[in-house]
């Protein structure tokens, strides 16, 4: 039974790990996406980025990194997200 225990909980710390490097390298997009695009992003809106754990409002954000006409339509938009 311990035995047990201890391999759902290993399971689940792999799955956990797997989800988390997922949401890193989504943030990690965004802000190489807005890097290209604009410049380096200040620290406070890299920090803002970080902030955001949804993988799919990550993907969101990817595309409006892309889409965006200038860095102020982007922060528009993740201040728009973070308030929902």
């Amino acid at each position: 039974l311990a035995q047990k225990w201890w391999e759902q909980g290993r399971q689940q710390g792999i799955q956990q790990g797997l989800e988390q490097g997922m949401i890193q390298d989504a943030q990690e997009m965004v802000v190489e996406a807005l890097r290209e695009r604009f410049g380096a992003p200040g620290p406070r809106l890299v920090a803002k980025i970080k902030g955001v754990t949804q993988r799919e409002t990550l993907k969101g954000l990817h595309k409006v990194a892309i889409r965006a006409q200038d860095l102020e339509e982007f922060k528009e938009e993740l201040e728009r997200v973070l308030a929902e």
